[in-house]
C-alpha cells in the first residue's frame, strides 16, 4: 500500500471512529430514551392492569354477594324485562303488595348490567362469559376463548394489550369457579364446585394514560434531545482536533516521503549503481543500476552476502580493507576491483565507499556507488591501440615517402641501363635480379602506405554484391580443395563509394587470412548485407558515425585468435605465422584501407570457435558507376613541352632523361614557386608533372596557381605519401593523374601519353 493510500486510510479510519463515537453516543442517548418509553409504557401497562384488576375484583365482591341472596329483585322496565333464561325457577316475577312488578336478576346479568354502564361512563369494558354461555351475549370473542382456556389450564388471570375498534386497549380476563349457590342455575350444564365455568373479561383504554406519558416524553425528549446535540458537539469538537493534528502530521510524513520518494527517485534513476551494505556485509538495498551492472536482482540480492554475489576471492582482501578504514574514520574510501557478474563473467568495478552510521556514530554499514568500467577499460584500450597504430602509420608512411624515392631511382636507372646492356646476358641478369628486389621493395612500401591511409584512392560508386561475386571465382581458387566457400548475397545492399582496387584487396586478404587459418579444412563464408548505425550503437562502438552502411563479413571456421592477438591483429608487421609465410601487412592494410574509405571493422573471434571480420562502408545515394573497359596501347612518345617538378635531384634526372627519349621538351624545376615561374616564361607548356610534396609550395598548390591562368592545363602528382598534401585521401579531379612512387620508365611514359591525350575539364 502507497503512503497516499495509508494517509488516506488513517483519515477515513479517524472519520470511522468519530462517526462511530457519534453512533455510539446516538444509540447510549436514544437507549436511555427508549428505555425511559418502555418504562413508561410498562407503568401504563401496570396502572391499567391495576385498573382492571380493582374492576374485576369489584365486580366479583357484588357478583359473589348477589349469588349469596341468589339474585335481586327490580322493577320490570324496557330495559330490564324478565330473564327468560330464569323462567323455570320459580317466583322469577313477584307482585308487591302495592302491585308493583319486580322481577330476579341474577348475578350474571347484574354484572353484565354494571359493565353496560361502566362503558358508558367510564369507557372500561366488562364482560362475563363463559366457554358454555346459557345466554348468546355471554359468548366470549377470540381472545376472551383463548384466555378462558388458559385459565382452564391453570392460569389465574389472562391480560394483553390488544386493539378494539382501532385504539389499544389492555384486556384482562380472571376465572370464576362454580359455588353451591351458582349450581342452581349452573347445574344442569354439568358445572361441579370448584369447576371453572367462566370468567370476567375488563379492557381498560390506554388512550388517557399515553396522553399522560406523552406529554411527559416531549419533556425528557427535550432534555435528552439537547444532551445529545451537547454530546455530538464534544465529539464534534475532539474530532476535529484529532484530524487538525492528523493533517500536521500527515503534512510532516508527506514532506519526509517526498524527500524519501526524491531520494528512492534518483537512486533508482542513477546510471550508478547504489547498494547499502550491513555491518556483515549482507545487501540491504541494490538499485536497478546494480541489478544492470551485476545481474542479480533487487529481490534476488538483498540478504545474501558480498562473498556469495559479486566478490571473488581475490577481491575479498580489499573489502576487509574498506571496512577497517572506514572503522579507522574514513569518510569517503576510492578502490577499483575485479567483480563476478552473475554468469560467472568477470567484469573490473570501481567503487565510492561512504560509512552508514546509526544514531550514536557507531559504523553499521557501508553505503557503495560502483559502476562498471569494463567497457571504459575496452575503450580506452581501443583508443591506445588506434592511436598506437596511427603513430605506427604515420613512422611507416615517412620511411614509405624516402623509401619510395630511392627505389624510384634504382628501378628507373636499372631499367635504363638493362636497355643498353641488353646483349649482355650475366649483366642483364644481375640488373633482373636488382629490379626484383627493387619491386619487392616497392610492394612493401605500398603495404606500409596503405596502412598509413596515405595511398591515393580513386573512388567510384560500386555496387558490393557484383564486386564480391566477381571475385568469388578467385577466393574459391585461393581457398583451396578442402575449404567449402560460401557466399551469402543480401538484396538491396545499399551503394558504396570505394576504390575498387583496394575493396578487392580487403577482401582477398581477410579470405587469405581465413585460409590460413584453416589448415585442416573447413568452412569460408562471405556474406553482404547493410546495418543502420544509430545512437545505442554508437554508445557501444564509439569509433562508428551513425548512418547507413554496406556490411561484408568474412568468415571462418579455422583457429580462431585469443584475447592477445585480437589487441594486435592489425598492427604492421605483427603475425602469428611463421617467418616465410607472411609479411603481418595483409590485416593492416585493410585496416588502413577500410578507415580511409571512413568505415570501421569489428573482428568476433574466440579460440577454436573461428574468426568473423565485419566490414562496414557509408551507403551513398546514388547508382552503381559503369565499370570502364581499358584497352592496351602501344607505348608511344610525343613532341609536347611538359614541366617536371621535383625536389629530389636523382629522380628529376631520371624523368628528365625518360621524357627526352620519349620525344618531349622538358622543363624542370625544384619546387613550387620556381614551376609557377618557368610556366609563367613559357606558356605552351601542355602537362605539368609535380611532386606532391617539395619544400616551400607543394604540387598541388602550384598547379592551381597555374591552372587559374590556363584551365586547359593538364597534371600529373608523384609522391612517395600525400600526407602533407592531402590529409586522409587524394581525390582525383577530371584532368589530374596520379603517378605513384617508385615508377618505371615505361610507367611514366605510358602515364604521360595517357595525360596528354585525356580531355580537358
Amino acid at each position: 500500500m502507497s503512503e497516499l493510500q495509508i494517509m488516506a486510510a488513517r483519515k477515513t479510519r479517524v472519520d470511522r471512529y468519530i462517526l462511530l463515537a457519534a453512533l455510539v453516543w446516538t444509540a447510549l442517548v436514544g437507549s436511555a430514551l427508549l428505555y425511559n418509553v418502555r418504562e413508561y409504557r410498562s407503568a401504563i401497562r401496570d396502572i391499567a392492569r391495576s385498573e382492571a384488576r380493582s374492576s374485576i375484583n369489584k365486580d366479583l365482591v357484588y357478583h359473589r354477594w348477589a349469588s349469596t341472596h341468589g339474585g335481586l329483585y327490580v322493577p320490570v322496565t324496557k330495559d330490564t324485562p324478565p330473564n327468560p333464561y330464569l323462567s323455570g325457577r320459580g317466583e322469577r316475577d313477584v307482585r308487591t303488595p302495592s302491585n308493583r312488578l319486580l322481577t330476579l336478576i341474577n348475578p350474571e346479568e347484574m354484572t353484565r348490567q354494571a359493565h353496560e354502564l361502566g362503558l358508558e361512563r367510564y369507557g372500561f369494558r366488562g364482560h362475563i362469559t363463559s366457554l358454555k354461555p346459557i345466554r348468546p351475549g355471554n359468548a366470549p370473542d377470540p381472545w376472551e376463548a383463548e384466555a378462558l382456556r388458559a385459565c382452564e389450564h391453570g392460569e389465574a388471570e389472562v391480560s394483553s394489550v390488544e386493539t378494539i375498534e382501532g385504539k389499544p386497549f389492555l384486556r384482562l380476563m380472571r376465572p370464576f369457579a362454580a359455588e353451591p349457590h351458582c349450581l342452581a342455575c349452573h347445574g344442569g350444564q354439568g358445572y361441579k364446585e370448584g369447576d371453572i365455568r367462566g370468567g370476567i373479561s375488563v379492557s381498560v383504554p390506554l388512550e388517557p394514560f399515553e396522553g399522560a406519558m406523552a406529554a411527559q416524553l416531549r419533556t425528557e425528549s427535550t432534555g435528552y434531545g439537547l444532551m445529545w446535540l451537547l454530546g455530538l458537539a464534544g465529539i464534534g469538537a475532539g474530532g476535529f482536533r484529532i484530524r487538525k493534528q492528523i493533517r500536521e502530521r500527515d503534512r510532516s510524513d508527506e514532506a519526509l516521503r517526498d524527500a524519501h520518494q526524491r531520494l528512492t527517485f534518483n537512486i533508482e534513476r542513477m546510471p550508478m549503481g547504489y547498494i547499502v551494505w550491513g555491518s556483515d556485509f549482507r545487501v540491504r538495498e541494490w538499485n536497478p543500476a546494480a541489478e544492470k551492472i551485476f545481474g542479480w536482482s533487487a529481490e534476488e540480492a538483498v540478504g545474501r552476502h558480498s562473498y556469495e554475489l559479486i566478490v571473488p576471492h581475490e577481491t575479498q582482501p580489499v573489502m576487509d580493507m574498506v571496512w577497517a578504514k572506514l572503522l579507522d574514520g574514513e569518510e569517503l574510501i576510492h578502490s577499483v576491483t575485479k567483480n563476478l557478474r552473475r554468469e560467472g563473467k568477470e567484469i573490473r568495478c570501481e567503487w565510492f565507499n561512504a560509512p552508514l552510521r546509526g544514531a550514536d556514530g557507531s559504523l553499521i554499514g557501508v553505503i557503495s556507488m560502483v559502476h562498471d568500467i569494463t567497457e571504459k577499460g575496452r575503450l580506452e584500450q581501443q583508443l591506445q591501440t588506434a592511436q598506437r597504430m596511427e603513430t605506427v602509420g604515420t613512422l611507416a608512411g615517412g620511411i614509405a615517402h624516402d623509401f619510395n624515392n630511392a627505389l624510384t631511382g634504382i628501378l628507373g636507372f636499372g631499367q635504363l641501363l638493362r636497355l643498353k646492356m641488353a646483349g649482355d646476358q650475366k649483366v642483364t641478369g644481375d640488373l633482373d635480379e636488382i629490379m626484383r628486389c627493387a619491386e619487392r621493395a616497392a610492394t612493401l612500401t605500398r603495404q606500409l602506405l596503405t596502412f598509413a591511409r596515405r595511398q591515393v584512392i580513386e573512388p567510384v560508386n560500386l555496387d558490393l554484391n557484383a564486386a564480391v561475386v566477381d571475385l568469388m571465382k578467385l577466393i574459391g581458387k585461393l581457398a583451396g580443395e578442402n575449404i567449402e566457400v560460401k557466399g551469402v548475397f543480401a538484396e538491396g545492399v545499399p551503394t558504396i563509394r570505394a576504390d575498387r582496387a583496394q575493396l578487392e584487396q580487403v577482401l582477398v586478404n581477410l579470405c587469405l587470412n581465413a585460409r590460413d587459418a584453416m589448415a585442416a579444412g573447413g568452412v569460408l563464408t562471405v556474406k553482404t548485407g547493410e546495418i543502420t548505425v544509430d545512437e545505442p550503437y554508437i554508445d557501444r562502438h564509439p569509433y562508428a558515425k551513425a548512418g547507413r552502411y554496406a556490411s561484408l563479413e568474412i568468415s571462418d571456421t579455422g583457429t580462431g585468435m585469443d584475447e592477445k592477438t585480437r589487441e594486435r591483429v592489425f598492427e604492421p608487421f605483427f603475425t602469428t605465422k611463421a617467418p616465410d609465410k607472411g609479411t603481418g601487412l595483409g590485416l593492416a592494410m585493410v585496416y588502413g584501407i577500410v578507415k580511409q574509405h571512413e568505415g570501421f571493422i569489428h573482428l568476433y573471434s574466440e579460440p577454436g570457435k573461428g574468426t568473423t571480420f565485419k566490414v562496414y562502408f557509408p551507403a551513398v545515394q546514388a547508382a552503381p558507376d559503369a565499370i570502364k573497359e581499358k584497352s592496351a596501347e602501344p607505348l608511344r612518345g610525343g613532341s609536347e613541352t611538359i614541366l617536371l617538378a621535383e625536389d629530389e635531384d636523382t629522380i628529376r634526372t631520371l624523368a628528365e632523361r625518360i621524357l627526352r627519349e620519349y620525344g618531349y621538351t622538358v622543363l624542370t624545376a625544384r619546387n613550387g614557386e620556381e614551376a609557377i615561374e618557368t610556366f609563367r616564361r613559357n606558356r605552351g607548356i601542355s602537362l605539368a608533372v609535380l611532386d606532391v610534396v617539395m619544400p616551400g609550395m607543394g604540387g598541388k598548390d602550384a598547379f592551381e596557381a597555374m591552372r587559374a591562368d590556363k584551365q586547359e592545363l593538364k597534371a600529373i602528382f608523384t609522391s612517395g605519401y600525400s600526407a602533407d598534401a592531402v590529409k586522409e585521401s587524394f581525390v582525383m579531379k577530371p584532368g589530374m593523374l596520379f603517378l605513384p612512387k617508385p615508377y618505371t620508365p615505361t610507367i611514366l611514359a605510358r602515364k604521360v601519353r595517357e595525360a596528354l591525350d585525356s580531355p580537358s575539364i
